[in-house]
């Protein structure tokens, strides 16, 4: 899609899959649960779990980890500020989201 001010990224999570929590990767995410269940646990050991629908900002919540605690894949879709863009530089919300490496991949995106 055009080259807009914001980068939309999917990330997919098998059963029972786990990821650490990298806070360089979802840095200025705005997160929603496109579908399953997930569970996160801070560095302290707080958990809490998030269905489909649920919107996530995980800045300042020192996360350890996020792991698909159902019994279907779970989606996440990502939603942040393209690296360098100015804030205020997103313009139209349909023509400024493009699609980028799923955070946690080996493209930053």
């Amino acid at each position: 899609m055009g080259g807009g001010g914001v980068v939309r990224r999917e990330v997919v999570l098998g059963c029972g899959e786990v990821r650490p929590y990298e806070a360089a990767v979802w840095r200025d995410a705005l997160v929603v649960v496109k579908g399953g269940e997930v569970e996160v646990e801070t560095r302290d050991g707080s958990r809490a779990r998030f269905g489909a629908g649920a919107v996530l900002f995980f800045a300042g919540l020192r996360l350890r980890w996020l792991r698909n605690t159902g019994a279907v894949p779970l989606v996440l879709v990502a939603v942040s500020r393209r690296r360098g863009a100015a804030v205020g530089a997103v313009g139209d919300a349909a023509a400024g989201v493009g699609e980028g490496a799923a955070p946690g991949s080996d493209d930053p995106g």
